[in-house]
């Protein structure tokens, strides 16, 4: 079954901005899409997930960006100082679940029911390079606080000719 992934960045990226917009606050003021990059630049903090095994949805957060969704989402928690790097990787596998999971009803050729992996973090990696027969669409998101990008990663055997 062949998987539209421009669509599905488009899907996931209008979800990505609702939630910023109704659970963070924050707007997203600009964005721009760029198809078949040879070169992934990450940002701060990268998290990870799989759709179905195959497909994978990277968030690449800014350090500042991240910071204000941390301190918007964990308001009502008590953190020690020593454990603050865990929930904040903690909140942003929890910020790509939730997208990822009601943006799936969505999805093109997958009729809404998808096997989603728990979030992996990406630290200290600032780039990755993509091989031949995998086909990467990004797309950089634009607020106030900082900036994220998006990137839908799947093989061209998977995706077909879309």
């Amino acid at each position: 079954m062949a998987i539209a992934l421009k669509q599905m960045l488009e899907v996931v990226v209008d979800r990505t901005s609702s939630f910023l917009k109704e659970e963070i606050d924050i707007e997203v003021k600009s964005s721009e899409s760029i198809e078949d990059i040879n070169l992934l630049k990450l940002r701060h903090l990268t998290t990870l997930v799989t759709i179905g095994g195959d497909i994978y949805v990277a968030f690449s957060f800014d350090e500042k960006l991240m910071d204000q969704i941390f301190v918007v989402y964990t308001e009502d928690v008590e953190i020690e100082p020593d454990e603050r790097q865990e929930y904040l990787e903690e909140t942003a596998g929890d910020v790509i679940n939730i997208i990822i999971g009601n943006a799936a009803a969505n999805f093109e050729g997958t009729d809404g029911a998808i096997q989603l992996s728990p979030p992996m973090m990406i630290p200290d990696v600032k780039r990755i390079v993509h091989r031949r027969g995998t086909q990467v669409v990004t797309c950089n998101l634009h607020t106030d606080h900082g900036d994220m990008s998006i990137n839908c990663i799947a093989s061209e055997a998977l995706i077909g000719n879309k």
